[in-house]
Parts: structure tokens; sequence; C-alpha cells
């Protein structure tokens, strides 16, 4: 007959036990070694010399967790070999000064079809830098829980002001006029639209898909510079709940940022002179009832410096919150 260790006996019984942080710190998974080798380039293919690739393990005991990270530099020929330990997961974060830092990949261990994919050999893995190129001091602004005046009814709003359109706000220009349309019985029976309109000649709203997880990707997933052409004058979102069924705009679920060309000044064969560009959070929210009052929420960045550019400098460009 076998014997069973005291330690393994020992083991099994504090496993059994619900809460018991010794059986915690005993039961410990497995891991893995694992070599990334990573290629960095720049959007033309170039490679990218002297780029930090990390690796980023995290270990878990419980409900505790600790990190840990190797790091290795990229060289001529824009390759770097890094490796480490994996349990569950691992990350890769790659960044240079005069770039945008790039989250990600991902690679999760925690089945067999994950293990053998990320965690067999050598790893070859493909890194975009992006360069800096011209950032500019923006307007950045957070328009929270703004109450919309009534429903039914247009009301012009100012992004350089970041407030309704007088005699409803200070704001002198109306950029976007938003009309929300629709009715409210009960939280199980209302039916919203809020339309967007922007109303000079040439002015207008495009759509662009980003990484939703801010997590993955590169920190700079827009154009550098916004498009000529592709503008839209407006933009619908809905949101119901009629009985059991729910429905929303698909901007709700995140990835959609909507460009935007505003105070557009057209020659007479229709090209564009001059206009100020920006972008804002494709999640438009509004939330409420008529009696209480629907508050809108919605955030975005405008370039006053009537150029094409989308890079906002994070170090000079403060968010304003409002109201």
């Amino acid at each position: 007959m076998k014997t069973t260790s005291l330690a393994v006996w020992l083991t099994l019984l504090l496993t059994a036990l619900p809460g018991c942080a010794l059986a915690q710190q005993l039961v410990v998974p497995p891991t893995h070694p694992v070599t990334v080798r990573a290629y960095v380039h720049d959007p033309d293919g170039r490679p990218v010399e002297g780029a930090t690739v990390t690796l980023s393990f995290t270990y878990y005991r419980g409900k505790e967790s600790t990190g840990q990270s190797v790091r290795q530099e990229t060289a001529k020929d824009g390759f770097a070999m890094v490796s480490g330990t994996a349990e569950a997961e691992y990350r890769i974060r790659t960044e240079k000064s005069g770039y945008y830092r790039t989250i990600g990949p991902v690679r999760y261990l925690d089945t067999e079809v994950g293990l053998k994919k990320y965690a067999t050999g050598t790893q070859a893995v493909d890194i975009e830098l992006r360069p800096i190129r011209d950032q500019v001091v923006g307007i950045h602004k957070g328009i929270e829980k703004l109450r919309i005046p009534a429903l039914d009814k247009p009301f012009g709003f100012d992004l350089e002001v970041g407030d309704w359109v007088t005699p409803d706000g200070r704001g002198k220009i109306a950029d976007l006029i938003f009309k929300l349309d629709g009715y409210f019985n009960s939280p199980d029976d209302y039916s919203f639209k809020l339309n967007a309109i922007l109303p000079g000649s040439g002015d207008g709203l495009q759509a662009v898909q980003v990484e939703p997880l801010p997590e993955r990707g590169s920190a700079f997933q827009l154009p550098y510079e916004a498009p000529l052409t592709g503008y839209h004058s407006s933009h619908i979102w809905e949101r119901s709940h009629i009985g059991k069924e729910r429905t929303s705009s698909g901007e709700w679920k995140g990835g959609t940022v909507f460009l935007f060309r505003i105070r557009t000044v057209l020659d007479s064969n229709g090209n564009v002179v001059r206009a100020l560009y920006g972008y804002m959070d494709g999640n438009v929210d509004y939330r409420g009832t008529p009696e209480q009052g629907v508050k809108l929420s919605f955030t975005y960045w405008l370039n006053p410096e009537w150029t094409r550019s989308l890079e906002a400098d994070p170090k000079k460009t403060v968010t304003v919150v409002q109201p």
C-alpha cells in the first residue's frame, strides 16, 4: 500500500477548508518558460532600434497577485529577444522616446490551446511603433450630465465653449445641434433617439474604429490628420427598452470614435479653405426621464489651430469636466 506524505495530506486538507489562507499559499499554479522574439518597426516597415520591449508576468496566490517584468532593447535590425516565466498570462509593452507606446499583445495560457500556441518554442511577435509627429495643445472636454433643456426641440452646442448656445448656456456658435425625441413611460418602457446635426456647409462627422480596450494597441490609433472627405452631416444614437427587449446603438459597445469638422470655410468650388477638426468618443450617453430631466454626457477633443492634426499633446492638453 502506498503511503502519502504528510505534506500532501496537509495540502489536501487545507485546500478543502474554504477561505484558508495557508491553502492558498500552498497551492501554486504551474509555471511555463516563455521566450518572445519581437520585431519592432514603424508604420512604413522600417526597423526601430533602441526600443524597449517589456515582458510582464502576473502571479496569483489566492486573492493576492504580484508582478514581474523583464526588458530588452531592440538591436539595429529591430529585433529583441526577451525571456521569462509565466503562469496564466503574459503581456508585452513596447516604447521609445519620440514614439507612441504600444501595449500588447496579451497572451493567455489558462487553456491547453493557449499553452500550445503561446508558450511553445520561440514566440515571434510583430510590433508597430507609431512616431510622434505634430502634437497640438487642444481643448479636451468631458461633458458630464448636461441637462437637455427639453425634448423634441433642437438645441445648439458650442464645442469650443463646451455648453449650449445662448439663451440655454454660455455658447455662441452652434457647432452641433442636438435633438432628443421619444417617450418614457417607465424604466421598462421607453424609446429615445438623439439626433446630432452639424449645420455648417462642409461640416460633418465620420466614424473610425479603434481598439476598444485602452490597455491594448498603440496609444495613438487615429489617423495623423483628419481626412478631407467622407463626412456626414448627422448621426443618430438610439436607446429603447420595450417589454423584454433592450436595444441601443452599437457605439455604446466601444471601439468607435467620431472625427468631426466644424466651422468650415469653402471656396467657390466647394474646396475646404479652413476648418476646425477634432474627435469625440462614440459613447454619447443620455439618461433620465422627461419629468426629472434627461442628461447628456460625452467627451471630445478639439484642435483650435485650424490644422488637420489629430495628435493631442498629453502633457499640455488639459481635460475640463463640465458642468
